[in-house]
């Protein structure tokens, strides 16, 4: 488990940053806010393992091998990819969100814990 700060953002604004521990190397991962929830993500292309970005003008996380784009909650909006980002869960505990880096969810394969795997935040 690896703890973020929660904090507070305008609502519609999302937030794209990095997060590390647990043993992983540094950059693997990242997590959103975006409209009162949080999320984390696996920063890899569910496609071919690209390195995601994010694209503040469009408000989405994109994949700049195969052009997918993906929301800031990890659905798949457009362009090649074979499924919606891979989820983290994650819990909130106190001011603080706690990321199970051991529990990485396929919305393909488990739709309801790829689902659940959001905190509300605002």
């Amino acid at each position: 488990m690896y703890g973020l700060s929660a904090g507070r953002r305008s609502p519609g604004v999302p937030a794209w940053g990095g997060a590390r521990g647990g043993g992983h190397p540094r950059g693997t991962r990242r997590r959103a806010r975006w409209q009162g929830r949080a999320y984390a993500f696996s920063i890899k292309c569910p496609h071919r393992g690209t390195r995601l970005e994010w694209h503040a003008d469009e408000t989405r996380i994109f994949c700049p091998k195969y052009k997918a784009r993906f929301r800031p909650d990890g659905a798949h909006v457009s362009g090649r990819t074979s499924r919606d980002l891979d989820r983290y869960d994650v819990r909130r505990q106190g001011s603080d969100l706690l990321v199970n880096f051991d529990a990485l969810r396929r919305a393909d394969t488990d739709a309801a814990a790829w689902s659940a795997a959001v905190v509300q935040v605002g």
